[in-house]
């Protein structure tokens, strides 16, 4: 797996949408069934897409609580939220809560065999 090519993407739609997009996980993502790109919103929602054209839409755990974050790194997808939320992900479609400490997360990303969420 070459997690080297991942890049994370940040970006902001007017006041009432943000949006983080994980690209180039093409290269780390061996199953066709996997989806080579994952987006979050700060509702709730995730979508996902094989080609980066055509997206669907699935729910991450919690929806009342600001997600802000999404990467990819050893095989799998985390996506974190501002207050202690974090979720995971193997295929980007299925996703299961986790705990972080106490603080407003706002980004994550996955180096050296670690994820780090930032505040």
């Amino acid at each position: 797996m070459n997690n080297k090519n991942v890049t994370m993407w940040t970006l902001t739609l007017g006041l009432l949408l943000a949006l983080s997009f994980t690209v180039g996980c093409n290269k780390s993502v061996d199953s066709g069934k996997k989806p080579k790109s994952v987006a979050v919103s700060y509702d709730g929602k995730a979508a996902y897409s094989n080609n980066g054209i055509k997206w669907r839409m699935t729910m991450l755990p919690e929806d009342d609580i600001y997600w802000s974050s999404v990467c990819y790194g050893d095989g799998k997808f985390v996506a974190v939220a501002s207050f202690i939320a974090a979720a995971y992900s193997e295929d980007g479609i299925n996703w299961f809560e986790t705990i972080l400490p106490k603080d407003t997360w706002r980004s994550i990303c996955y180096g050296g065999g670690k994820f780090v969420a930032m505040i």
